[in-house]
């Protein structure tokens, strides 16, 4: 388990090592073409890799990601100043989705083709075709101006402990929405196929109930596929809480 952490852990470095240096370049790139001079694709792209190797030097040397244009401010320190809120977004979220999903998903798989599970299996069609910025903007309008139950944006640090939980649910809300239907989906699948099986039927022989075969046998099982889908999950959704943030 400790193995398969670091490795994962070292190829999410790897990713966002990607990610950033690619935003940097094509960025870079969309500058020059905007405030410069016409000139060939061949010189924007010399002229792009040159200011990464001055960018890159900088991270590796004195970890200086560079400033803000629109702040002013040093890049990582406006980046460190906002990652408490998304720490705590993104964990609220995670312990939302996960849980939900695993507990709708058994359920769904128990009751196959029941009312119950038709309703899932549609509702989380919708909800998986749905943009994340565009929940967001639903939420917001339908909970926070229009019922104006919930806070619409997220409250300042020290305005409360009850404003600042009431201000995660709708953002952990849209943070949720689509992992929690691809969890829904991924464990009625799993389970579905699990209770197919020969060793379920040798179970039920035994003695063992439904509950016990489930929760001692059959999440045993799924949890080998599910794990590795929810470590892929979070570094998605954690992506998409940039545009929740905004």
């Amino acid at each position: 388990m400790l193995r398969y952490i670091v490795i994962r852990l070292f190829f999410m470095i790897v990713t966002l090592f990607i990610i950033v240096s690619i935003i940097h370049f094509v960025g870079d790139m969309v500058m020059m073409a905007k405030w410069s001079m016409p000139h060939p694709f061949s010189e924007d792209v010399a002229l792009a890799w040159e200011h990464y190797k001055i960018f890159l030097k900088n991270v590796i040397s004195d970890w200086n990601f560079g400033t803000s244009d629109i702040f002013k401010i040093p890049a990582w320190g406006l980046v460190v100043s906002k990652m408490p809120i998304t720490i705590v977004m993104n964990l609220a979220a995670y312990w939302f989705y996960v849980t939900f999903g695993l507990v709708i998903g058994i359920l769904s798989a128990v009751y196959k083709d029941s009312i119950f599970d038709k309703i899932v299996v549609n509702v989380v069609l919708v909800i998986s075709s749905i943009p994340i910025y565009i929940m967001i903007i639903g939420l917001i309008l339908f909970f926070g101006y229009y019922l104006k139950i919930l806070a619409p944006i997220y409250p300042q640090v020290g305005e409360g402990l009850l404003n600042q939980l009431t201000g995660l649910i709708i953002p952990v809300l849209a943070l949720s929405f689509w992992p929690l239907a691809n969890i829904i989906r991924l464990t009625r699948a799993e389970v579905i196929d699990e209770m197919n099986e020969d060793f379920v039927s040798m179970l039920r022989a035994k003695g063992l109930n439904r509950r016990q075969i489930i929760f001692r046998h059959i999440l045993r099982h799924i949890l080998t596929t599910i794990i590795p889908e929810l470590t892929t999950t979070f570094v998605i959704v954690l992506s998409f809480s940039f545009f929740v943030e905004i």
